[in-house]
């Protein structure tokens, strides 16, 4: 944890943002990444991460308000889906001992408290302290994790100190809840699986020039090893100018290869781009004319496969066909236990692959998506 500078007395006004989950170094990792990353935050004011928890000092040294940090860090696909509480804290106490001081200060009189707290005790001992100070009882002051008027935020950033805010039961709703909480059939705006989420989520990392490139008019993307078709159905109802080919022996899911704009190819991938992509043209006539070649410019795949055989057996061929400038997003597949040597040496592959395939290298980036697994990560290149 990087220090605080000393302040004056026992309780210093800073804003914070952060979220917790079940113990995994993975997620702590890229939670971490992408917090100490971003323009709405600050970790050289303060950045706190361990295997469950990570909280990082807002934008502006910590002076930016923390509910819109954490709303626009929300927008990130993925970031609280992964998440167990989201917090949003606008104070540090020196201790516990402080921090139930500052409770009684300023807590107003006539409220339910729900706790969003870590780690999970934490939150168990402040409830125990509202329920046996006959102050609050007095200031009819009681909590609730259901009907409830206001949110405490507490975490403890290490051995003593804590951060925390209190906000209203709107705030709440507005910024720091994670979708469904409350509901117990929660609808969600987007209600993908796992697979969708990656796509979802590395679309929001394409730059800006390969956005405007990708949909400057009609365009027809290639889903190689595309069953059930998580991404291909994203893919397809993303705008309505997006046609895809998605290339699998398997079946798709109903709902998606009955779809207008999606031409299921039931084959292996070594079949359609066979014969100078005669399987494949005619596709790509059929879906969006005779100039298709111009207009194939995003190719990816998903497949469970060891990267550099997803590249030399499912993806190369058919990027032969990619239009320059075209995108590709691939599923970068690393196996169980590879540590972080073979980590890097199936990166190094991918990179090198892709290179010698004609892909800029300078485009060739590699993200640990929320959406990943611990064994995957995900590897993005535009062809020259």
């Amino acid at each position: 944890m990087k220090d605080l500078a000393n302040k004056s007395g026992d309780t210093t006004e800073l804003n914070l943002v952060g979220v917790n989950f079940k113990p995994n170094p993975s997620l702590s990792t890229r939670y971490t990444s992408y917090l100490s990353s971003s323009p709405l935050t600050c970790p050289t004011t303060l950045l706190y991460s361990t295997p469950s928890c990570v909280v990082i000092a807002t934008g502006k040294k910590g002076s930016l308000d923390p509910l819109t940090a954490l709303a626009g860090l929300a927008v990130r696909n993925g970031f609280t889906r992964c998440s167990g509480r989201l917090f949003a804290m606008q104070k540090i106490c020196d201790n516990v001992d402080t921090f139930y001081t500052e409770l009684q200060k300023h807590l107003p009189r006539d409220i339910i408290i729900r706790t969003h707290a870590h780690p999970q005790q934490f939150s168990r001992n402040i409830l125990d302290y509202i329920d046996a100070k006959e102050e609050f009882k007095h200031m009819n002051i009681s909590s609730s994790p259901t009907n409830f008027s206001h949110l405490l935020v507490a975490v403890m950033l290490d051995s003593e100190r804590v951060g925390w805010g209190l906000y209203s039961i709107e705030q709440y709703r507005q910024t720091i809840s994670r979708p469904g909480d409350g509901d117990r059939l929660p609808d969600f705006e987007l209600n993908f699986n796992r697979a969708e989420l990656k796509i979802a989520e590395a679309m929001q990392l394409l730059s800006e020039e390969e956005k405007r490139y990708l949909f400057q008019d009609d365009l027809l993307g290639v889903d190689v090893g595309a069953a059930p078709g998580g991404w291909t159905g994203f893919l397809a109802n993303y705008e309505k100018k997006v046609s895809v080919i998605a290339i699998d022996p398997a079946e798709l899911d109903p709902a998606v290869g009955s779809l207008d704009n999606v031409l299921h190819l039931q084959h292996k991938a070594e079949v359609v781009s066979d014969r100078e992509g005669h399987l494949l043209a005619r596709s790509g006539e059929e879906l969006v004319g005779g100039n298709w070649r111009e207009k194939f410019r995003f190719l990816v795949c998903d497949a469970n496969m060891d990267i550099r055989d997803t590249l030399r057996e499912l993806v190369l061929p058919l990027a032969l066909y990619l239009a320059p400038g075209g995108v590709l997003v691939v599923t970068l597949k690393l196996g169980r236990r590879v540590g972080v040597e073979g980590v890097a040496r199936k990166e190094e592959s991918a990179h090198k692959m892709l290179v010698e395939a004609g892909f800029k290298e300078e485009s060739i980036r590699i993200h640990w998506l929320f959406g990943n697994s611990s064994n995957e990560r995900t590897i993005f290149a535009v062809k020259k």
